[in-house]
């Protein structure tokens, strides 16, 4: 019963802390901010063309929610450290990178996006390549696994006066493959191994700097940051995360 409840207080604790991301992001989106002008500020996501040879990028943070049912220490997860920049191409294309660690899990991507506006809206379609790569020292054994991991994806944006209003869906196609002292263990995934629906703002701060918050769903047959947990599930389940970032 003991531990129990301090594995509820965890929960209570985690609950709050990410109702406080999201509020966090509501009141920054709705402060006004100074000398605004719109033709300066930068944007990541929002599917608007990017004029030739322009480069933004953002830093931040990314917390995804690991259901107790595949990841039974659910509530020690860590925060990702989350990178991502774009550079304009030409005929409204767009080169994008992203970046996210927690040290022992790693992911990393390339792709091209293209952009078309018609009217007050913007639509883009993307491909991203990928890897993913984890690694672990526990009790002398030496535990890797890694992956590939391809994102085709796309986004519908919107602007509403200073906010920019970024819908995007996303489908998964991975591989992954675990190894303990160099010998392979676990299962290989091919194929759309999961999908994922996001809602993005972004909303300017001051100058040219831009604050940005998303709101991810990810269903997954196996997610590249439970790869500790030799999950065996072949249903997609759902990995709720929280991406809050500053656009520099």
């Amino acid at each position: 019963m003991r531990y129990d409840n301090k594995m509820n207080i965890k929960f209570i604790r985690k609950r709050n802390s990410y109702v406080q991301v999201i509020f966090f992001i509501l009141f920054v989106n709705i402060i006004p901010s100074e000398a605004y002008n719109d033709s300066l500020q930068t944007y990541i996501s929002f599917p608007k063309p990017y004029k030739e040879h322009e480069f933004n990028q953002s830093i931040g943070v990314s917390v995804t929610v690991l259901p107790r049912s595949v990841f039974e220490d659910a509530y020690s997860q860590l925060p990702m450290i989350y990178y991502k920049a774009r550079y304009g191409l030409p005929y409204n294309f767009s080169a994008n990178g992203r970046f996210n660690t927690v040290i022992f899990t790693n992911q990393a991507s390339i792709g091209l996006m293209w952009s078309y506006n018609f009217n007050d809206y913007y639509i883009a379609a993307a491909y991203e390549w990928g890897q993913w790569f984890g690694f672990m020292e526990s009790e002398g054994l030496s535990i890797k696994s890694r992956g590939s991991l391809n994102y085709p994806s796309i986004s519908l944006g919107h602007q509403f006066d200073k906010v920019r209003l970024t819908l995007k869906g996303e489908l998964m196609i991975q591989t992954q493959k675990t190894a303990v002292d160099g010998l392979a263990i676990g299962q290989s995934f091919n194929g759309i191994s999961g999908y994922a629906i996001s809602a993005i703002i972004e909303q300017p701060l001051w100058k040219n700097h831009t604050v940005l918050g998303e709101i991810k769903l990810n269903f997954n047959k196996f997610h590249y940051q439970t790869w500790l947990s030799y999950s065996t599930f072949n249903s997609f389940i759902l990995y709720p995360e929280i991406i809050f970032g500053f656009n520099l």
